[in-house]
C-alpha cells in the first residue's frame, strides 16, 4: 500500500490503483505527479526526493542523494501517517557511500 494510500488522500487513489503494468516508466510517473501537485507539500517534499534520492545513489551521485533528502528532515520522523522510514534509509546508504558517519 502506498503512502498516500495510508494517508486517506483520495487525489492519488486513482494513480495508486492503476496495475502495475499500465504505470509510465518511474522517471516520467514521478515528473507528472510532480506537475500535476505542484503545491502539494507530500508530494514535493517527501514523495519525489524520496524516489530521486535512490536513483542519484545507483548513478554514484551520494552527495546529492544527501542534500535532495536532507530537504525533508522536518518531515521524516513527523510522526504523520505518511512518514516512512525510507528517506532515512536512503540517508543512511547515501553517508555509507561517501565515507561519512553522521
Amino acid at each position: 500500500m502506498t503512502a498516500a494510500l495510508k494517508s486517506g488522500s483520495t487525489k492519488f487513489l486513482s494513480e495508486a490503483a492503476v496495475p502495475s503494468a499500465t504505470l509510465p516508466a518511474p522517471a516520467s510517473w514521478l515528473t507528472n505527479w510532480s506537475k500535476k501537485y505542484p503545491l502539494d507539500t507530500i508530494v514535493q517534499n517527501y514523495i519525489v526526493p524520496t524516489v530521486r534520492a535512490p536513483n542519484q545513489l545507483r548513478q554514484g551521485r551520494a552527495a546529492a542523494a544527501v542534500q535532495r533528502i536532507e530537504k525533508m528532515l522536518t518531515m521524516e520522523l513527523s510522526g504523520a501517517e505518511f512518514a516512512q522510514m525510507e528517506p532515512t534509509y536512503v540517508r543512511g546508504m547515501a553517508y555509507l557511500r561517501l565515507h561519512n558517519d553522521s
